[in-house]
This record gives C-alpha cells, sequence and structure tokens, in this order.
C-alpha cells in the first residue's frame, strides 16, 4: 500500500472517534484583506478540540478568490491560508467570548500580475463571540489578525473577518449546553 492510502485510511477510522470527542465545527464566510493589497472573498472550515475547560485546539482552512481587470480580461486569484492554533474560551450561557493564537501558513496563486505563487507564514491572533442560537449550535462573528513572513516585503499584514455558524453533534460536548446540562436549566 502506499503511504497516501494509509493516511487515507488512518483519517477515515479516526473520524467518528474525533466527531464524538469533545469537538466542535466551524463553517464560515468572510473576507480576507491580503497584505492590504487585495480583498478576497473566502468560505472556510474548522475543526475544534476541547483540550480542557476553556481551551480549544484549533485546526481549519479557507479558501478566497478575488479577481481583477487585465487588458479586457477577468484575472482570478486564489488564496489559501490555514490556521494551527489554540483558542481560549470565556463561556456563558448565551454569549461565548473567546481568543486564539497560533499559526498560518499561507498560499497565493496569482496573488499579483507579475507573481504566479507566494507562500507566507507567521503567527496570529484573533477574537470573537459566539451567540447561542440553538442547543448545539452558535452564530460567530470572528477578527483575525495575521503577521506573515516572506516574500520581497519580509514583513506582511493581512486581517481577516468571518461569520459563520459553530456546532457540535454531541450537545454535551458544548460548553453552553454542558453547564445547562449541570444545573439543570433549560435554554
Amino acid at each position: 500500500m502506499n503511504m497516501k492510502r494509509i493516511l487515507a485510511t488512518l483519517l477515515l477510522l479516526m473520524l467518528p472517534f474525533l466527531a464524538v470527542a469533545q469537538s466542535a465545527f466551524d463553517a464560515r464566510i468572510g473576507g480576507n484583506f491580503y497584505r492590504y493589497e487585495r480583498a478576497y472573498l473566502s468560505t472556510g472550515f474548522t475543526y475544534l478540540l476541547t483540550l480542557e475547560e476553556g481551551m480549544e485546539a484549533n485546526v481549519g482552512g479557507d479558501f478566497g478568490i478575488s479577481t481583477r481587470r487585465e487588458d479586457g480580461e477577468i484575472e482570478p486569484s486564489f488564496l489559501v491560508p490555514a490556521n494551527l492554533g489554540l483558542n481560549f474560551t470565556f463561556p456563558r450561557e448565551a454569549v461565548n467570548f473567546y481568543v486564539g493564537f497560533g499559526l498560518t501558513p499561507v498560499f497565493a496563486f496569482n496573488p499579483e500580475p507579475d507573481t504566479e505563487f507566494s507562500f507566507l507564514m507567521g503567527p496570529y491572533g484573533k477574537t470573537g463571540l459566539r451567540v447561542r442560537v440553538h442547543p448545539i449550535m452558535s452564530w460567530f462573528l470572528e477578527y483575525q489578525q495575521d503577521l506573515l513572513i516572506g516574500g520581497e516585503q519580509w514583513i506582511n499584514t493581512s486581517t481577516r473577518l468571518n461569520t459563520g455558524i459553530h456546532f457540535s453533534f454531541n450537545p454535551e460536548s458544548y460548553p453552553p449546553a454542558r453547564s445547562e446540562v449541570q444545573t439543570g436549566s433549560q435554554p
């Protein structure tokens, strides 16, 4: 068996365990102001694993697109940033706040007329809030600031603004629901 098949098989075998662990998912849409030179419309998905009360690991990625008109033709540019980090959550009844820190690699395809591909990577900081709309679902609003290192300028900054849905298939692993189960209150 080749390595790709082994990795795919391991991932498929782990998915059910990860889904029932104290985990959650974010699905989002937003904007990425990459290096403050272009605005990208982006969508993304993040897997969140609760490590302990008030702390969660996050692994996710986005896909962004931007277009520009060059010589009468529309030229697309694609952005693929990823996130790997920790969120510190402050759960409350209806509104949860969080701050997060981590590392973000960013792959840009055709970001400028004379550049086919660029890769930048660096730390990020983010903050957000989640408003509970269902026992296992929240709407969220998030702000993220990236410090990206590499390229011709070496120091680059980007800002991401996202909104979306935060959800879990296990209501007891969802912080607001877990506190209600312990206290016996109803939403």
